[in-house]
């Protein structure tokens, strides 16, 4: 209703989306003036998505406000469910919460939960001297994917089994 175009549910590679508009197979080439889409929710087909539906996925993404930096604070869907983004930083919203009706605060909230996460990791386990070899400090550090030990340039896990604050420097630079 607002942009006067035609409004299309399709599958693709990805799955069913709904899309604001055809894409011309000139723009396709050039790669140029995408059309808006969106996927459809896991719980929903084509056959049984309505005008009101796709109109709603449409929207997205949608921003809440603005952060104290002056930027946009954005909600949107995405490949593996709703959340709210600022900048470079994202954070999930909780299962089953709507993306229509989160706030401005909610996101905040949550983005500076995640912010406090991050913060967190990236506080190092122990430190444990210069690397023999490349000169630089060993750090033994919590990552996304479990405790690791990093020199700035490799980084390798901590053997299952060894509690990361137990890892000594002999440790660390073999």
């Amino acid at each position: 209703p607002t942009t006067g175009l035609e409004v299309i549910a399709q599958n693709g590679r990805f799955g069913a989306y709904v899309q604001l508009g055809e894409w011309s197979e000139e723009d396709k080439k050039a790669k140029r003036n995408k059309p808006k889409s969106a996927s459809l929710p896991k719980t929903t087909t084509i056959e049984h998505m309505t005008l009101e539906g796709a109109l709603k996925l449409l929207v997205f993404p949608k921003v809440l406000g603005k952060a104290e930096d002056g930027e946009d604070i954005l909600v949107n869907v995405g490949r593996f469910g709703p959340y709210v983004s600022h900048v470079r930083l994202n954070a999930k919203l909780p299962d089953g919460k709507d993306p229509h009706t989160v706030t401005l605060e909610e996101a905040v909230k949550l983005l500076a939960d995640v912010k406090k996460q991050r913060e967190e990791l990236a506080k190092p386990i122990a430190e444990l001297g210069e690397d023999p070899v490349t000169k630089q400090p060993i750090i033994v550090k919590n990552g996304r994917f479990g405790p690791y030990i990093t020199d700035g340039t490799t980084n390798v896990s901590v053997k299952k089994g060894t509690e990361p604050t137990e890892v000594t420097h002999e440790m660390a630079a073999e």
